[in-house]
This record gives structure tokens, sequence and C-alpha cells, in this order.
């Protein structure tokens, strides 16, 4: 007679290989703190009083205010013909001697809070 054998038992199908140390997922761009401050400050240029202005002078000088509901970190100006800088103050606030090209220049204002907030205002200049 025959020796019945037990039957066979099946091969597990293999895994596929994994990394040793596979990657973090991405973490999400954290959320902000509830209340923070997202309000831009105010800027008023009071010179030039007017959005444009005509002029012969080599240099303008730009005056102004500046508010924030928290506080207000930064005046910064910059012109079409690629010169910027730092204003003094903050609050109130001046530029230094910004130079005019012949023609028409534009001059940016930007007040900055420490959120990152910002608000802007500009001032056509026009150099004959």
């Amino acid at each position: 007679p025959s020796n019945p054998q037990p039957p066979s038992t099946p091969t597990p199908p293999s895994t596929p290989n994994t990394p040793a140390n596979p990657p973090p997922p991405a973490a999400p761009p954290p959320k902000p703190p509830a209340g923070s401050d997202t309000v831009a400050p105010s800027l008023t240029i009071l010179y030039p009083a007017a959005a444009t202005l005509l002029t012969s002078a080599s240099a303008i000088t730009l005056r102004g205010t500046a508010s924030d509901n928290v506080a207000v970190s930064e005046i910064r100006w910059s012109s079409s013909t690629g010169a910027s800088g730092l204003a003094q103050g903050t609050t109130q606030w001046t530029t230094g001697p910004i130079p005019l090209n012949q023609g028409t220049n534009t001059l940016v204002i930007r007040a900055r809070d420490a959120a990152g907030n910002s608000g802007w205002r500009s001032v056509v200049v026009t150099r004959r």
C-alpha cells in the first residue's frame, strides 16, 4: 500500500521591500494662534500732500504718519528707479532724500507691523 502525503501548505506571497527608515509624513503648516494680529498698519503721507507732484529738484524727502492696532515696526520706501531704504521713525516718519530721475518716479512707502502685516501708499513725482 502507498503512504498518503499530507497536503502542502501554500507559500505566502512576498512583500515588497520597504526602506528601514521611511521618511516621516509632511507636517501641516502651523496654524496662527487664535486672535493673532491680522490688521494692516494704516499709513498717511503728509508731504507731499498730493498723490502727484511736479518738481525740478533732484531729490525729495517724504514725511508722514503710521498707526497699527498693536505697533508699527518699520517704514520702508522704494522707488521705481530701484532705490530703496528705511525711513526714520515709525508713528511719525521721514525718509532720507530720495534721488529722482528725470521724468516719472513712483515712490512707494510701506508700513509693516511685527506680525508681518503691511499697508502702503504711493506718490508719483515727475522731475522736469
